[in-house]
């Protein structure tokens, strides 16, 4: 018997992998395609926000960016100020750094990113971490969704499934 798990379990959600080495963002993407998510490499901080812009004009909801610190053009660091000045919260963005050390771990936190992975990045950890992630991404747009139902005056639709059919209707 195939049962239907519910809308999130229909779509994991898509992640942006940011890296100016393209071995690095074709294996990331390609363990994020084979656990379910919809992967798109960028390769610097310049053609990640070109990306994600262009994805909302298509009016799809990049849900995570993981991305390098040491990238040409522009670096990791001003990816994310610019990425959470942007766009806020509503995109969570985890770092990558082959820099061991705790105070790089923490400068990242510093400037504004959600988490960070050490590369060599491990499949099982950057799979919890991407279910994580996209995870709040999409609650978030859900909390979203339903209060801008509320504010507009559309309450008793919430209780008549509005929002989660749209829902539904974006394929989460």
């Amino acid at each position: 018997m195939n049962e239907d798990k519910g809308p999130i379990n229909k779509y994991k959600g898509l992640i942006m992998v940011v890296d100016d080495n393209g071995i690095t963002t074709k294996l990331l993407c390609r363990y994020l395609k084979a656990n379910g998510y919809e992967a798109v490499d960028a390769y610097d901080g310049v053609d990640c926000l070109d990306k994600v812009a262009k994805l909302k004009v298509e009016d799809k909801q990049v849900n995570l960016i993981i991305t390098d610190v040491m990238m040409p053009i522009m670096n990791g660091e001003e990816l994310v100020r610019r990425i959470k000045e942007k766009y806020g919260n509503e995109i969570p963005v985890v770092m990558v750094t082959a820099l061991k050390d705790t105070k790089y771990q923490l400068r990242a936190i510093e400037v504004g990113a959600d988490d960070w992975l050490e590369k060599p990045i491990e499949e099982k950890l950057l799979i919890s971490k991407a279910k994580t992630f996209t995870d709040l991404s999409n609650y978030r747009e859900l909390l979203t969704l339903i209060s801008n139902t509320v504010n507009d005056g559309n309450f008793p639709n919430i209780y008549k499934g509005v929002a989660v059919k749209s829902l539904i209707n974006k394929n989460f």
